[in-house]
């Protein structure tokens, strides 16, 4: 073989991988979705009274001690989420149960996200503690360069309230 065909080889070969590695990483970075957000609402569709206090609201924010949840999306399809569960201290008197609140606790779940052609349903594969299969999880959203809004979650074990939440990117 000679050097000045190797060589044209040689380049055509490298501005191949050139060519597909900077589509490849347009591809990846082409979507809104990807990076570190933070929710700033969590409202329901009809009011509700989670802390028992009885007056409903539909801002959870008013119902709940640690309504907080962080999700950060890469541009490879992996996400990561931290949402807080309310801790108490549980004490009987009187024959009734009076909790105190403790804290707040992180729950970190992660996985794998996509979404459909028009930007409209995002799928996200939980992985499961002791399962072998991730849990898929369908999410109608409005994604912009800012602003995340999942929207009809279930609330209600029967769907009959459902929850949205919005985000904004930090």
């Amino acid at each position: 073989m000679d050097a000045p065909f190797l060589k044209k080889a040689i380049r055509l070969l490298l501005f191949s991988v050139f060519v597909i590695t900077a589509s490849c990483s347009k591809e990846e970075s082409e979507t809104p979705l990807a990076g570190d957000w933070e929710a700033i609402s969590f409202t329901t569709s009809e009011p509700v009274d989670e802390n028992g206090d009885g007056t409903s609201h539909t801002d959870l924010f008013e119902e709940m001690d640690c309504v907080m949840m962080e999700a950060s999306f890469t541009s490879r399809g992996n996400f990561t989420t931290t949402s807080f569960d309310a801790t108490y201290d549980i004490d009987i008197v009187d024959g009734e149960v009076i909790l105190t609140p403790t804290g707040c606790t992180p729950i970190d779940e992660n996985g794998k996200w996509s979404l459909n052609d028009t930007e409209t349903t995002l799928f996200l594969e939980f992985n499961v503690p002791g399962k072998d299969d991730p849990t898929l999880v369908q999410v109608q959203v409005e994604i912009s360069a800012q602003r995340l809004v999942l929207k009809d979650l279930w609330f209600s074990d029967d769907g009959s309230i459902t929850y949205r939440v919005e985000f904004r990117k930090v």
